[in-house]
């Protein structure tokens, strides 16, 4: 009998008698070949257990076969693998196929005729073998077949059997399924499952912060969560001792310390394959790979990259600025699931981005690092008096932390570092962002005085914005030390009567009135709008802004007819040079407002209130302090003029903005229902 026709009928099973017939509840499949133990520690992925069933449940017959894709070390083979395990007394075949090679793939396949039928001529062609089986298997449903680690549709066509009457299981870190299997994608545990599977790994229990901290290092990837409980329990330490080791030894413990035996590589070497070759298949797509490494991972925009293929180099320039060819490097990655990509951005794990790095010589480590500062340096363009380019600024600061954290680490392009982290922080200080502004700041005062010196003009607009943080943080004393830091560099660099000069005696005037000295602040601001007018003009943003300040110095001196003609001199100014929409506009708004509360005029104070809001509101989130300052002062004036619905409705609305934007536990909302309770 052929090999053929032996299969044409099933006929008796090699291990048993039941060939036909559906397994008892409870009984293991007879006909079993599953290569790796069951994990004791398996955690989570219950949706995506569930939703595997579901579809096998079902009655559309193209959910019967789905392909599980991610990236390599997400745990796609531990999820088939669950899945046989929990769901093996309900087939009477389950069947595990090695398909990352042809030559295993055709071989561990060819293995299941020998339990279909008796016998198989060893000289039979093997195709003429697979189909055999194929067809064999679309006579009965019983049947659950894994292919692990297929590398695309076309390597798995010839064993697929074509009548979808059982159950397929495909692992793949390709994407591209869809017309022969149903496409899943499985992505890094919830924070909640790498915690939980630490924790069981290891059968430690440290704090959760210790736990959520490592977690967070390792992204949430399985195999690295689980290469690093292993190295844990093989070496007696805690979650903290290798957090730290982590930090320092990054790329000598994601070589280092398989998982288990039954997976045993480690993080690097899974991913090696893929990225040798990538770089064998598109250098334009490993150019990709090694540039993204040094930005943030998260939502890298095509849009960002064209706009900057002038700073990138050849060959990858070309092919950003093209959308045809950066869709074709793209889908290289994708293949590999090395990236996450959607029609306007790219993602990348972190722990590939970290890998990719590891693996470039120290040269190409600066070359790219370099590459990346500068684009983003070209893309970051912050004007405090364009309110149009804060948005922008605000999606780059994630990619501003993470190329100048590299460059700072590789000591490359460090003045571009220091340019690019001091308008950052300005961006952040604008933007109420004060700690946040402080950080970057102090970063780059560190690298501009060890490029520059002390006494380099790059120093001082450093030190005058930290200034400006320390004042808005309340910290008067220190703002005042960076004050004078910043006149002992202007007044001898520049000369006395400069707008340098100009600038840091009006900031040093907000301090003096910040710490109650109005008359001291009121000279200060008089000597800085004078400086101003010779050099810019009446018609000047920044002189709106010194003759506002001066106006608030004569206020708080009692002076409120000639602060509020101050005022509105001032808004007239500001509206004709920034717009009738600009946060200065704002603050002129504000403070005419309160003059005219202080004067008994609480209708035109509301008028103005109500305006400021609404300009601040547009530009700010709901709990940024000019946001914040605007609410408490309509909302008094509402209450003296008696108006208590509409102080209600006032403070209702800016609640449910601050309880949307963050928590019913932040702060603002303490603040916002007390003043509810005091109507």
């Amino acid at each position: 009998m052929s090999a053929k026709s032996a299969l044409l009928y099933p006929g008796t099973l090699h291990m048993t008698n039941t060939a036909t017939t559906q397994p008892a509840h409870g009984v293991p499949s007879p006909i079993w070949n599953v290569p790796y133990n069951r994990n004791p520690n398996f955690t989570g992925r219950e949706k995506s257990l569930e939703y595997l069933r579901q579809g096998f449940m079902g009655h559309d017959p193209l959910l019967r076969t789905q392909a599980i894709y991610g990236l390599g070390g997400v745990g796609k083979t531990q999820l088939a693998l669950e899945y046989a395990y929990r769901h093996r007394a309900e087939y009477a075949i389950v069947w595990w196929v090695r398909a990352e090679e042809a030559t295993t793939l055709t071989s561990d396949f060819l293995r299941l005729g020998g339990f279909l039928a008796g016998g198989v001529l060893e000289n039979a062609p093997p195709q003429v073998v697979c189909d055999a089986i194929r067809r064999a298997l679309d006579r009965r449903s019983d049947w659950l077949l894994i292919l692990d680690n297929a590398t695309g549709m076309h390597a798995v066509a010839h064993v697929l059997p074509q009548g979808r009457s059982g159950n397929v299981i495909i692992t793949s870190r390709n994407p591209n399924w869809r017309g022969q299997a149903h496409p899943y994608h499985l992505g890094p545990w919830q924070r909640r499952e790498a915690v939980e599977f630490l924790r069981k790994r290891t059968g430690l229990a440290e704090p959760d912060e210790t736990v959520n901290r490592l977690a967070d290092a390792l992204g949430n990837l399985p195999l690295a969560i689980e290469q690093a409980g292993a190295c844990i329990e093989q070496a007696r330490i805690s979650f903290t001792d290798y957090f730290q080791r982590f930090q320092t030894h990054r790329q000598e413990l994601l070589r280092l310390t398989p998982p288990s035996s039954d997976y045993p590589d480690t993080v690097a070497t899974t991913w090696e394959i893929s990225f040798e070759k990538i770089r064998g298949a598109s250098a334009a797509a490993g150019d990709l790979m090694n540039l993204c490494a040094f930005l943030c991972p998260d939502e890298i925009r095509r849009e960002f990259l064209f706009r900057g293929a002038h700073i990138i180099p050849y060959p990858l320039a070309t092919t950003v600025s093209n959308t045809v060819m950066l869709d074709g490097a793209i889908a290289s990655l994708l293949q590999y699931s090395l990236v996450d990509a959607n029609e306007q951005a790219i993602s990348m794990h972190r722990l590939v981005a970290a890998v990719t790095r590891d693996r470039l010589s120290e040269q190409d480590r600066k070359h790219w690092a370099d590459i990346a500062l500068r684009l983003i340096n070209d893309a970051f363009a912050f004007e405090s008096i364009d309110v149009g380019t804060w948005g922008q600024c605000s999606a780059l600061m994630s990619h501003v932390m993470a190329a100048t954290a590299h460059t700072e680490a590789l000591s490359v392009s460090l003045e571009v570092t220091c340019s690019l982290l001091n308008e950052a922080g300005r961006y952040l200080l604008k933007n109420g962002q004060f700690a946040e502004a402080k950080a970057l700041l102090d970063r780059a005062l560190v690298v501009a005085r060890r490029v520059f010196g002390d006494k380099h003009p790059a120093v001082s607009a450093i030190v005058n914005d930290l200034g400006r943080v320390h004042m808005r943080r309340g910290e008067l004393d220190q703002a005042r030390v960076y004050f004078e830091w910043a006149l002992g560099i202007d007044e001898p660099l520049h000369g006395h009567n400069h707008p340098h000069v100009a600038t840091v005696v009006n900031n040093y005037g907000m301090c003096l009135m910040a710490s109650g000295d109005a008359q001291n602040a009121k000279k200060h601001f008089e000597w800085a709008l004078a400086v101003y007018q010779a050099h810019f003009g009446e018609k000047h943003p920044k002189t709106a802004s010194t003759l506002s300040n001066l106006g608030y110095a004569m206020m708080k001196l009692g002076e409120i007819e000639t602060a509020t003609q101050s005022f509105r001199t001032a808004l007239v100014v500001a509206e004709a040079t920034v717009g009738s929409m600009h946060p200065t506009v704002a603050s002129i708004c504000h403070n005419l407002g309160t003059a005219n509360k202080l004067s008994g005029c609480l209708s035109d104070a509301r008028d103005y209130f109500e305006r400021a809001l609404a300009i601040d509101k547009a530009t700010y989130i709901a709990t940024h302090p000019d946001v914040r300052r605007d609410e408490d002062a309509l909302g008094e004036v509402l209450k003296e003029l008696g108006d208590t619905a509409g102080a209600k409705e006032h403070y209702r609305v800016a609640l449910g903005r601050v309880v949307k934007l963050h928590d019913a536990d932040h702060p603002r909302v303490r603040e916002l229902q007390k003043a509810m309770n005091g109507l």
